[in-house]
């Protein structure tokens, strides 16, 4: 009878260990699966921030690039038209009359009223001396026989608008490219060239004031491989070469398009977007560093870390608790009970640390919302609660005015409208948070669909460094 009991309680005690093993290994094997889940998504999420980053910067150098090379079209065409009054000008005096550097001045002067420090006119006879200049510059006497616009008119006679390569000026000393256009008798003899000299620091000084972020640059190249103008870095670049670059591989590919690449001028990591100017055989291309939001990677996967670290230390420490009192519930069915509530208030701590997990992620020090095209709130984060109290609630879906108040509300519609207009704003505010007062520095950036809509604008205020 002992045997038997002795017997029995060992098959007991074998079971219960069997028992309390099947349950540790499966609570292990959940728990992992669990945190690789976790860490799962939150790779994915910072992941999908980080694609979602480098498309908005990309989204922003396509029109960027776009809106640059209309700028420059825009300006070779009043260049162009000046060379076309200059050019039928100087074909109606004759050849002998050419000859006189006051009467070509004259001319050159009148017909290039358009012309500003920017570019000047000068006109160079059919041997490649120059004649006389729109802005007085001493080259009569000069060879230009050299230049390749010269000997490109000289061979054909139809060769139109013709734009060089980047070069440095011989007389003026500067660093330029050059339009051009050729000089006809009714007979098609050949009576010269006249040259349009194109400061290019004047186009990378309008590049420089154009520059939204430090991390931008813009570059205006010749169909040559050769850089025209450049911002950041205009001196350095002149002229340089890109023939072997990336680009060439993409620009041959479609005349118009982005990629990706190491700037051979800085050796920074920026997706680019070009776009053709025209039918003058340059291109405009924008790049924008991809450690403009890169950087925030290591900030994010530093958050997540700790988020993920709180999840994993709440299962681990209920883990261990719950694995300790399974055994002891199996053992005696008096404590049944007590683990039972020792479940539950492990369970209540794991939900705990997945709140306070949440909370960290919800509650970065930043007013993120979204605002559709007729003003209304679609979204908001709930560092409003703040501002608005428990109204920050029910804020989805009312109107700026609403939420905000008249007041704030007429103090910001230059900057609303802006953003509606699909203009990218930035501005600070001074916000009452509680009784004392905070300046936040807001961006608008606008949300535009493919065929140019301004869908609405998203909403970011940070708390201002000032």
């Amino acid at each position: 009878m002992l045997g038997g009991e002795a017997s029995g309680s060992s098959i007991s005690e074998h079971m219960l260990r069997s028992s309390y093993a099947q349950f540790k290994k499966r609570f292990i094997l959940s728990s992992s699966l669990l945190i690789a889940l976790l860490a799962a998504l939150i790779s994915w999420k910072i992941a999908a921030g980080v694609q979602a980053d480098r498309d908005a910067a990309l989204d922003r150098t396509r029109s960027f690039s776009r809106a640059m090379s209309a700028h420059v079209e825009s300006e070779m065409r009043v260049i162009d038209l000046s060379l076309l009054r200059s050019a039928e000008a100087l074909e109606a005096l004759g050849a002998q009359a050419l000859k006189n550097k006051q009467r070509a001045q004259q001319i050159l002067t009148t017909s290039a009223s358009d012309s500003d420090t920017s570019f000047w006119i000068h006109f160079i006879d059919a041997h490649g001396v120059g004649v006389a200049a729109s802005n007085g510059l001493p080259i009569a006497g000069v060879s230009f026989a050299d230049r390749e616009y010269f000997r490109t008119h000289l061979k054909d006679d139809g060769a139109g608008l013709y734009v060089g390569e980047p070069q440095w000026g011989r007389v003026s000393g500067r660093r330029l490219f050059f339009l051009s256009r050729g000089v006809f008798s009714p007979e098609r003899e050949f009576l010269g060239v006249v040259v349009a000299s194109v400061d290019a620091a004047a186009i990378a000084s309008v590049f420089g004031s154009a520059l939204f972020q430090p991390t931008l640059s813009i570059t205006l190249l010749h169909a040559s491989g050769k850089i025209v103008a450049r911002v950041p870095l205009f001196e350095q670049s002149f002229a340089t070469s890109l023939f072997n670059a990336d680009f060439y591989r993409h620009w041959k590919a479609a005349s118009n398009g982005n990629y990706e690449a190491r700037s051979p001028i800085d050796g920074q990591q920026r997706v680019f977007s070009y776009q053709k100017v025209g039918d003058t055989g340059l291109v405009v291309i924008v790049g924008i560093a991809v450690d403009s939001w890169r950087r925030a990677i290591p900030r994010d996967g530093a958050i997540a870390a700790g988020a993920l670290g709180i999840v994993v230390l709440a299962l681990v420490l209920s883990g261990r608790f719950a694995l300790r009192n399974i055994l002891r519930l199996e053992l005696s069915h008096a404590e049944q009970q007590r683990l039972n509530a020792e479940l539950r208030t492990a369970r209540d701590e794991r939900a705990r640390g997945e709140k306070r997990a949440r909370m960290i992620a919800d509650t970065l020090p930043a007013l993120v919302s979204y605002v559709d095209a007729s003003e209304r709130y679609v979204f908001h984060n709930s560092l409003y609660r703040t501002l608005l109290g428990p109204a920050a609630d029910q804020m989805d879906g009312c109107s700026m005015r609403d939420v905000l108040g008249p007041e704030i509300h007429a103090s910001i519609v230059p900057e609303v409208r802006a953003a509606l207009g699909g203009a990218r704003v930035s501005f600070e505010r001074a916000v009452n948070v509680g009784p004392s007062q905070r300046c936040f520095k807001f961006e608008y950036t606008p949300d535009v669909d493919e065929s140019g809509k301004t869908l609405g604008f998203t909403r970011w205020g940070s708390t201002s460094p000032k």
